[in-house]
């Protein structure tokens, strides 16, 4: 069942090292498809690190800041329905969990707050709806801040990387255009490039490697009251999803992503302010058994 981007700020990856003893590859190729039957539950652990460097320039004095957000947390997913098409619909509940916020080297302790997630996906792992519990859906916030715009990008490529249709074979690849609505004005083009890299045996397991890299500059231009503001940014980031076809589920992820943003406004007869973001994250995953 898929577990990745349950929300962008609670998942984790832990990548094992592969045993020397591998299972042969049909020369066909491989049919990756997410499998299970009602009441089929797992548990999984997820980590996740954010950090963010702000500078805004233009004033009598520049003034930088600095974020890190870390969160980790114990889930239980769980498969409530399966169509006869093969489309699941798994629920997703923290069970525990902790997280920190540091703003400019001032940490704290962050409560932790339930969170509870339902998801209807294809077996190749499109999802096609989701109700979640514990915090706003991104598709009703507006906003211009960066972390909200890098979460949104990340959660929804991970929600489109979808298997192909046919079987297979390592050095295969797929690509799937999305567009991601940040804003009502700003609509981003993202373009999904996967591959099959290898195959791995993990715990006994083979498990199919599959990178999907994306690179998403966007730009978006507005005026107000005699002033005009220009935003020129830029979404990249690596995919990394280990998936046993066999059982039909992912066994290990990880996903490191970036927005690099830079808003400029022009004021007529005050001369203009800058400020630009730098964001990274990493988010990984893993089983437990």
């Amino acid at each position: 069942m898929r577990v990745r981007h349950l929300i962008l700020l609670t998942i984790f990856f832990n990548c094992a090292l592969a045993a020397p003893e591998q299972k042969e590859v049909p020369k066909e190729g491989t049919l990756f498809r997410y499998k299970g039957k009602v009441g089929d539950s797992k548990r999984t652990r997820s980590q996740y690190v954010l950090r963010m460097a702000s500078e805004l320039r233009g004033l009598p004095e520049p003034r930088t800041g600095k974020i890190e957000f870390t969160a980790d947390g114990i889930y239980l997913h769980r498969i409530l329905s399966v169509d006869p098409d093969g489309t699941l619909e798994i629920e997703t509940v923290k069970e525990k969990g902790t997280a920190t916020l540091t703003i400019d080297d001032q940490k704290k302790e962050q409560p932790d707050r339930p969170f509870k997630r339902v998801i209807r996906m294809t077996n190749r792992g499109k999802v096609l709806e989701e109700k979640i519990e514990g915090r706003p859906k991104a598709e009703e916030e507006e906003s211009f801040g960066p972390i909200e715009w890098l979460e949104k990008l990340s959660e929804k490529t991970v929600e489109n990387i979808a298997f192909p249709d046919k079987p297979i074979k390592v050095g295969d690849r797929w690509e799937e255009q999305i567009t991601v609505t940040l804003t009502r004005r700003l609509k981003v083009p993202v373009l999904l490039k996967s591959v099959l890299k290898e195959f791995r045996t993990v715990d006994k397991r083979r498990v199919g490697v599959i990178e999907t890299i994306v690179d998403a500059p966007f730009q978006t231009e507005d005026s107000r009251d005699g002033a005009t503001m220009n935003l020129q940014a830029r979404f990249t980031g690596t995919f990394t999803l280990l998936f046993d076809p066999e059982e039909g589920d992912e066994w290990e992820a990880q996903d490191d992503t970036r927005l690099v943003m830079e808003m400029v406004i022009d004021i007529p007869g005050k001369g203009s302010i800058s400020q630009t973001h730098r964001v990274i994250a990493r988010s990984r995953m893993t089983r437990l058994e």
